[in-house]
């Protein structure tokens, strides 16, 4: 007999036994840049936000803001300091750029509870729209799709 019980906010059915793949959040923004200019414009906007890069390939730049101590220390009390991680993927279409900034529905929670993980969740939404803006402001922005 199914179990009646609904599934959580976030979280999929899976096979007895194993965990369910944490759901992905995120926007694509559409650019009309080459990849190099749209990533470096990222990187700024991003970094003037405290988000650092902490490892990059062609096509995705790992990035990282806070401090993991803090988070350590104080979980979702850390505030600013909340440690938290993104993927920025950047992909060349026909007339432009895609920009896809990524994060899962755990990120802040494991050391912050459900604090840190709606702390981290507005943070990252912030940093989103943040950087859409300054897209817009530079008329650079052709569109927005929401992930997931």
């Amino acid at each position: 007999m199914p179990d009646p019980r609904p599934m959580p906010a976030g979280r999929r059915a899976t096979p007895a036994g194993r965990r369910a793949a944490p759901a992905r959040h995120g926007r694509v923004l559409s650019v009309s840049v080459p990849p190099a200019e749209a990533a470096a414009i990222a990187r700024e906007v991003l970094g003037t936000l405290g988000w650092r890069v902490r490892a990059q390939t062609p096509a995705t730049l790992e990035l990282e803001r806070g401090r993991r101590g803090a988070t350590i220390l104080l979980g979702g009390l850390a505030g600013q300091a909340l440690h938290l991680t993104a993927a920025l993927g950047v992909a060349e279409r026909p007339h432009g750029t895609d920009l896809r900034l990524v994060w899962d529905d755990r990120e802040g929670r494991a050391l912050g509870g459900s604090l840190g993980r709606r702390r981290a969740h507005r943070i990252l939404e912030e940093s989103l729209r943040a950087l859409e803006e300054d897209l817009r402001e530079r008329s650079l922005l052709l569109g927005v799709r929401e992930l997931g």
